[in-house]
């Protein structure tokens, strides 16, 4: 140990020598590093125990490497979501869909009910839990129509937007299934019989403080609705109702099927709550119209 540094200290002074010199005759200094090797040190003097030489020469070389050991810091991996694990909207359907349903004896004497399920009425802030209801009932996202094609579908949805201050959309997603109830009379491919199932308000007069005129015309003319069939979406706008096409069938149920509705809204001076559409007393039936007696029902606004 007393060998290795006087080696130490013989060579700083050898370079403080060299760098004097250096400095007196004017020319430009070398720095001339320090060596620092040990191998000279870890020569045994003679009559020394070589091992405990050995054993201290190493355990110096671990303490120097513990010293100088560079510690990486800990890099935690990202949290990898899967599809499977991905936050979803828990849609409690039954919570969601309102039942509505109507029986009736057609012109020709067969009995019919029409089943039809409806939402409440989703604004564009509740788009999330709408778009989840309605995969819920079996469909994609990517087939709900968007706003554009919407518009583009319907002319007088268009003069909504333009000349109503109606910007907005809301929409109310349901099925609807019609079923043959007649007694030794079932529909069949050789029997078959067609019905246009539609929702439409009863007639709403101007003076009426209860319910909303303006709205009930807009869901009877101005509204969009598409069908889910299996052949693929159809849209249907511009109609004195909101139909639900022409179910044609070739047996004693059809359906059910999915649709939404697509309603103008927006908001005025005169309107700052905007159109009042679960205020509209709304009938459904293929077999009714505007000034049936048939109950009527309201619909109400998804509260999240």
């Amino acid at each position: 140990m007393k060998r290795r540094f006087m080696a130490i200290l013989l060579a700083g002074g050898l370079a403080l020598g060299l760098s004097g010199c250096g400095g007196n005759s004017g020319s430009t200094t070398t720095s001339v590093p320090v060596a620092t090797s040990t191998e000279e040190s870890d020569v045994p003097e003679e009559g020394e125990n070589t091992e405990e030489v050995a054993q201290e020469s190493e355990a110096e070389e671990e303490s120097q490497s513990e010293e100088t050991e560079i510690v990486e810091p800990e890099i935690s991996e990202p949290e990898v979501v899967t599809e499977s694990e991905a936050p979803t909207i828990d849609i409690d359907t039954s919570a969601l869909l309102t039942t509505h349903v109507v029986e009736y004896e057609d012109q020709d004497g067969y009995t019919i009910r029409e089943t039809c399920r409806l939402s409440p009425i989703f604004r564009e802030d509740d788009a999330e839990t709408m778009y989840a209801l309605w995969e819920v009932l079996g469909n994609d996202v990517a087939d709900f129509p968007s706003e554009e094609s919407l518009y583009g579908a319907s002319y007088l949805l268009r003069d909504a937007r333009d000349t109503c201050s109606c910007n907005k959309l809301e929409y109310i997603i349901g099925t609807y299934m019609i079923e043959n109830l007649t007694e030794g009379f079932p529909i069949t491919p050789d029997n078959p019989r067609t019905y246009a199932g539609q929702l439409a308000t009863k007639h709403v007069s101007t003076t009426d403080q209860e319910h909303d005129a303006t709205a009930a015309d807009f869901f009877n003319v101005r509204s969009v609705v598409t069908i889910m069939q299996p052949s693929g979406a159809v849209c249907c706008g511009e109609q004195d109702a909101v139909i639900f096409g022409k179910a044609k069938m070739d047996s004693d149920i059809w359906g059910p099927c999915t649709f939404f509705i697509a309603l103008p809204n927006g908001t005025t001076p005169n309107r700052p709550d905007g159109y009042r559409y679960d205020k509209i007393p709304i009938i459904l039936s293929s077999h009714v119209y505007f000034y049936s007696d048939y109950d009527a029902f309201e619909l109400t606004y998804f509260e999240d």
